[in-house]
């Protein structure tokens, strides 16, 4: 009972400053505590107090707060209130740092925050430790204890057996915890304690109970002379920033795998009809679903079923649960390769539109490639008609539906991506996401010219163009930054202008990177563009792609409290993420797409055996992308090495969290990789 009061009186401290301050001083005299003693919890207010600054300033803030005056509220709202997870452990009540230090170092003067608080506060944790006595709990320090070294209590007995100080070095006290503060800067460590100790000293009496305090000055933290902002101010702050669009425009760097993946398909399909001079579309395209369905459906069937299952959390439910849901309903959608279009609002796997996209352009892809080959005139066209619908389109849906230019990275958006309508209606459409794609298998061609006629381009032509697309790349990334302007005028041919352009600037920029390493080199950069170390990571690529979405919503479904966040944590979280991401991949590739994998090839290669013995010829033997491409079109490829030098692309997406890799050495024109991207949360 002495423990439920207890309890209550710290509930009632709570109940005090939010509602009115008459009322509230009736209830405690009609309770346990007197207003004089509430407001010591508060503020070092007490006549005990000898530093007088420190009580004016306590004395201010408490007049303030009964006024609900924003700085003294701010400082009630950091400090401390009722315990919460004492017996799980929870020893630290923390509070809010930020907001406390905050109070009095505004940014001031300013158009809105003409001077600062009156008051510059503090943050300090006092130390309490709590036992009751003898008469309260008269088995508090017995030696014979059924739990000594047990991990179980019985629920049945007293709260203060758990708050008991453990025989098992193992266990932690739970008698001792740390209470969050928020005081004037004036007063000192020992003010706090000497105010803090006077305020419990009812309490003790009246609950029999022994309450220690204690404050180090060490635990006491004033803020700098430079204004102090909340860590919600951060991220708000960091949307006004143009330096920071290479995060918040970061999405733009899925564009650079789809140019990576055109490029490798349009080469390999040249490197296919040359040696097979007539080539089945609909087997290339069966074989392609075949090499991408079966793991990616297991991945489906993994959310679908089981992933619910793995743990649980506050939010548990309402974000995993979810994604069950929708996995359940529209499972169908995925294995079609419709999902960005189907019940794109409720979208399984939150990056399987990125699939669907790829898969898209892959079926286009033969019908220009071919002609290329054949027709180079026609193909041409093709392509260029195709790159300018990619172009115009974005444009008109973009203005007919006055939609934001760039997808912009706020919290609404990263709590579901699916949901956000600017997310589900441009973002993730085929047709919105084309360019990049078909600028790849334009840079594909072009580079297949220049190493037919072994052209290097002059160190001049290769200053130039890296100029004007470094030009072309930064005006791309940092152009959205005028779409974060807060209460900015909307222009809709602005917006659509910026939507349709914007993705070509950068896949241009990227092309030229490809084009220009794999024939001239950019000399003391070309190491970077050759970085081997990754190779080994290039076949898990694809299977990281599909589970890391797992990996990143079991992280946010599983917080117990909420987190802070710093650039350098957000860094160690992306990094682990990526770890995970392929330590999960390694075994699903080894356990699943490896095998299948092997299995589709056998069956592929004797079907092929069998049909060049009924048409009496010998079978075409398998080869690869190192083997001589046409003449009309590419030139004559180099060796292995040469192979790996010039036409290995390494790309690493720090926007996404994600490091990929995909190589053609060593690679039959089947085995041309997936290049995958990660949107986050």
């Amino acid at each position: 009972m002495a423990s439920v009061r207890l309890a209550g009186v710290l509930l009632a401290a709570l109940l005090w400053a939010h509602w009115a301050p008459a009322q509230g001083l009736e209830f405690y005299k009609r309770g346990t505590l007197e207003e004089d003693q509430l407001e010591a919890f508060i503020a070092p207010a007490s006549p005990l107090i000898k530093n007088e600054q420190c009580r004016i300033d306590s004395l201010l803030y408490l007049a303030h707060l009964r006024n609900f005056t924003l700085w003294a509220v701010k400082m009630f709202d950091a400090s401390a209130k009722v315990p919460v997870g004492l017996l799980a452990g929870s020893t630290f009540q923390m509070g809010h740092f930020d907001e406390c230090l905050q109070v009095g170092s505004e940014e001031a003067p300013t158009e809105v925050v003409p001077l600062t608080a009156p008051v510059k506060a503090q943050y300090c944790l006092a130390r309490i430790v709590i036992e009751p006595e003898h008469e309260t709990y008269p088995g508090f320090n017995r030696i014979d204890r059924p739990h000594a070294f047990s991990l179980q209590y019985d629920p049945r007995a007293s709260a203060w057996e758990k708050f008991m100080i453990p025989f098992d070095p193992s266990k932690k006290p739970r008698n001792s915890f740390h209470w969050a503060t928020c005081i004037p800067s004036s007063c000192s460590a020992a003010d706090l304690q000497t105010s803090l100790d006077a305020a419990l000293q009812p309490l003790r009496k009246r609950h029999a109970v022994s309450l220690k305090v204690a404050v180090d000055d060490q635990l006491c933290t004033l803020a700098g002379h430079e204004p102090f902002h909340t860590s919600d101010f951060v991220v708000m702050q960091r949307y006004r920033k143009i330096e920071d669009m290479v995060l918040l425009n970061g999405t733009l760097l899925v564009d650079t795998f789809f140019v990576l993946s055109g490029f490798l398909t349009c080469f390999g399909i040249l490197l296919e009809v040359h040696k097979k001079k007539n080539i089945s579309v609909p087997m290339l395209y069966l074989y392609r679903w075949m090499r991408l369905t079966p793991v990616y459906m297991m991945v489906v069937a993994f959310y679908a079923t089981l992933l619910n299952k793995v743990d649980s959390g506050p939010i548990w439910k309402a974000r995993v649960g979810l994604e069950k849901e929708r996995c359940v309903d529209n499972w169908w959608t995925n294995l079609l390769y419709i999902n960005n279009y189907v019940n794109a609002e409720r979208l399984c796997m939150f990056q399987s539109w990125y699939i669907a996209c790829d898969m898209h352009y892959f079926l286009i892809a033969p019908l220009i490639v071919i002609p290329l080959y054949k027709k180079p005139k026609l193909g041409l066209a093709l392509l260029g008609g195709v790159i300018s619908l990619a172009i115009v389109i974005p444009f008109a849906v973009t203005f007919i539906g006055e939609y934001i230019g760039v997808l912009r990275v706020y919290m609404s958006l990263l709590e579901d991506p699916p949901s956000n309508k600017n997310y589900f209606a441009v973002y993730m459409k085929s047709h919105n996401r084309a360019a990049p794609y078909f600028i790849g298998m334009a840079a594909a061609y072009l580079y297949g010219i220049l190493k037919l006629s072994d052209i290097k381009i002059p160190k001049k032509i290769m200053w130039i163009c890296s100029l004007v697309a470094t030009v072309l790349g930064l005006s791309s990334m940092f152009g959205a930054w005028v779409f974060y302007i807060p209460g900015r005028e909307y222009f809709a041919f602005e917006n659509a202008a910026y939507a349709s352009l914007h993705r070509v600037g950068w896949a241009l920029t990227v092309a030229w990177v490809i084009v220009g390493g794999c024939t001239t080199r950019f000399g003391i950069l070309q190491p970077l563009l050759q970085i081997h170390a990754f190779l080994p990571l290039s076949r898990l690529t694809y299977c990281a792609f599909l589970t890391h979405g797992a990996v990143q919503l079991y992280t946010l479904a599983t917080l117990r409290q909420p987190e802070f966040m710093s650039f350098p944590k957000l860094f160690w979280m992306a990094s682990g993420d990526i770890t995970i991401s392929f330590i999960i991949a390694l075994f699903v590739h080894l356990f699943f797409e490896a095998p299948l994998g092997g299995i589709q090839k056998m069956l592929l290669k004797k079907k092929a055996s069998n049909r060049q013995r009924n048409n009496g010829r010998a079978p075409i033997r398998e080869h690869t992308v190192n083997e001589q491409p046409p003449l009309s079109l590419v030139a004559t490829p180099p060796s292995e090495d040469e192979v790996r030098d010039n036409v290995e692309i390494c790309a690493t997406d720090s926007g996404e969290n994600n490091t990929v890799e995909a190589s053609t050495t060593g690679n039959t024109i089947d085995d041309v990789p997936v290049l995958i991207e990660q949107t986050t949360v």
